[in-house]
């Protein structure tokens, strides 16, 4: 996702967009929006111009291959953290989850956590992010990134 697919939000994307510029990203940011605002596709279109091998002054050109993978939510050097069902927690079933939420990353972008179960059909109402997840958020900080530049974690709904 790039900034310019995000209507509005001009001041914002202009400071991020700076603090690139500058040197002065920050190491964590939160991104918080209502329900099925532009936090997460922020969050997301950041992430992509930050990674971007051919950026333009004002946004990622989203044709290199790193935007392509960003454009797949592929891209190895941003992991996602979201809830999850505590019955889906064996690895095929993680791994089915993740095509899910790559897949719901494509299609709703702005979407809420109430719209994520119903894409990726969890009827537990109790989605978090489980214990082991924490252990996995801190396994992945202490990894080097795999291209060689940054790494972004993205932690969706952390509540």
């Amino acid at each position: 996702m790039t900034f310019s697919a995000i209507p509005g939000q001009e001041s914002i994307k202009a400071t991020l967009r700076s603090s690139f510029h500058r040197g002065t990203i920050a190491h964590a940011q939160i991104f918080h929006s209502n329900e099925g605002g532009p936090a997460l596709p922020m969050a997301l279109a950041f992430a992509q111009f930050i990674l971007c091998e051919n950026k333009k002054e004002e946004d990622a050109c989203g044709e290199c291959p790193s935007c392509q993978k960003m454009a797949k939510s592929i891209h190895p050097d941003v992991h996602f953290f979201y809830p999850k069902s505590s019955a889906k927690t064996d690895p095929a079933t993680q791994a089915v989850l993740l095509k899910q939420w790559r897949a719901f990353l494509q299609e709703h972008p702005f979407g809420n956590l109430e719209s994520w179960q119903r894409f990726a059909e969890i009827t537990d109402k109790a989605v978090q992010i489980h214990k082991e997840e924490a252990k996995n958020i801190i396994k992945t900080v202490s990894l080097k990134s795999f291209e060689g530049g940054y790494k972004i974690l993205c932690v969706w709904y952390p509540e």
